[in-house]
């Protein structure tokens, strides 16, 4: 009778040490659930976020699934009896009531204020805004553009300056490319030649108004330099960068696939930079000629090699690595999102995973990607149907950051917060029909 005692309690403190040692791997919310989120026909409602590392602050900004409203949050800490608690603070009133796509946001480096891109789908006009302590103030005015509900737009600073630009795609011009600057006083066309037409494709199960049209832009943290990543209409991925003679530049050749597969969809945010080299990396989504309804994520960088054209007078051209990202399986045609960890200086990505209907964020070792909080569709600490799996990926794999009947092609927001160095993913969770911030376990 003793010995089945001692067994029991011994098995009771096994399983508490197995559930606290699990928990310890959970995606955990930041701050109360936000906002709300009509599930079908709400496409692109996806929050932004962006990091103030002057202020050490989080800011969201979304758009109210119910009233069609921009608001701008901020994440703060509360004092409490342990520590202290997060909790989300409006940043004044935008007077938005015609939203129409998912915002973009940046921090201005000199200032250290909060500004806001979006479609406003009232006037039909590309707007920005910028939070001055008190009120929000629009940032000029964008002319010659009447963007689609599908075209998000993307906004950038350049480092330590106060040099906004913004970028998106202009259907109603052969799917041009296009690039702004903000002057001061005027939005201007970045750039003396054009940067090229994107891609009209749209991914098999999704239509043209819900699924996002954009590029992405961002600068190299070294030289500072502009650089923009899209889809061209020949199928292929094409990264320009702004020279010092004010020309987008084409050193870099466009990366195609094997085959005749081709990609298909790039997010706004699919661009970032490593934090060493300051090679560009860039995400997004192809699919396979002989299976159209076949898609795949491809992760890219931008390789120190170089090769010849072969023609009198040819420059040489980059070549572009692939990232082993063919183990990034379960994708719907939905591109994803990048950012660095810049503590490990590993590229991570988030994507909706069509298998589960979850969304997943995975993280590259340097040999394979690794999932945070999720492996394969499983909740199990260990998959039988993939055992080489279980070798790669985390054995403590409880809960993904979110579940999502996916119908409005949602593409979820990634930050890195240097500050705790956590990942942050924030994204509509369709089982609620609200918004949530979640770090990383």
């Amino acid at each position: 009778m003793k010995n089945l005692l001692s067994k029991t309690i011994l098995c009771f403190i096994l399983s508490i040490c197995i559930q606290r040692a699990s928990a310890a791997n959970w995606w955990r919310q930041l701050g109360d659930k936000y906002g709300s989120y009509t599930v079908g026909g709400s496409t692109y409602y996806a929050p932004a976020l962006c990091y103030n590392a002057a202020a050490d602050e989080i800011y969201t900004a979304y758009i109210d699934g119910a009233t069609k409203e921009l608001l701008v949050l901020k994440l703060i800490k509360i004092p409490a009896r342990k520590g202290f608690i997060y909790q989300w603070q409006r940043v004044g009133r935008t007077n938005v009531q015609t939203a129409a796509t998912e915002p973009s946001l940046a921090i201005n480096p000199v200032t250290n204020q909060v500004y806001v891109g979006y479609v406003d789908g009232g006037p039909n006009e590309y707007v920005v805004q910028y939070f001055d302590g008190t009120n929000w103030n629009k940032v000029g005015q964008i002319n010659n553009v009447i963007p689609k509900r599908d075209c998000l737009p993307a906004i950038a600073f350049k480092p330590q300056t106060s040099e906004l630009y913004i970028a998106f795609i202009d259907e109603n011009n052969k799917n041009e490319v296009i690039v702004n600057m903000y002057d001061g006083k005027n939005w201007k066309t970045a750039g003396s030649n054009s940067i090229g037409n994107a891609s009209a494709v749209v991914p098999i199960g999704w239509t043209s108004k819900n699924i996002e049209h954009s590029c992405s832009i961002g600068f190299q943290p070294n030289t500072k330099t502009l650089y923009v990543a899209y889809i061209n209409d020949t199928g292929y991925l094409d990264v320009k960068y702004l020279d010092n003679n004010l020309t987008w530049n084409t050193t870099y050749a466009s990366f195609s696939l094997v085959g005749n597969n081709k990609a298909v969809s790039i997010s706004n945010k699919a661009l970032a930079f490593h934090p060493l080299t300051n090679q560009p990396y860039v995400a997004f989504v192809g699919k396979l000629s002989m299976m159209p309804s076949t898609y795949f994520i491809k992760v890219v960088r931008y390789s120190s090699k170089v090769y010849n054209l072969g023609l009198p007078g040819a420059n040489k051209k980059a070549y572009w690595a692939e990232m082993k990202s063919d183990s990034l399986s379960g994708n719907s045609g939905l591109p994803p999102t990048l950012i660095f960890n810049t503590q490990k200086n590993q590229p991570v990505v988030s994507q909706f995973h069509s298998g589960s209907g979850r969304y997943v964020v995975s993280q590259f070792t340097g040999s394979y990607w690794r999932s945070i909080g999720f492996r394969y569709g499983t909740d199990n600490p260990y998959d039988a149907s993939c055992p080489d799996c279980n070798q790669k990926y985390d054995i403590h794999i409880v809960q993904s950051p979110g579940y999502a009947y996916n119908l409005d092609a949602v593409v979820p927001t990634l930050l890195f917060n240097p500050s705790n160095n956590k990942i942050h993913i924030a994204y509509p969770n369709s089982m609620v029909g609200q918004f949530e911030l979640n770090s990383e376990p």
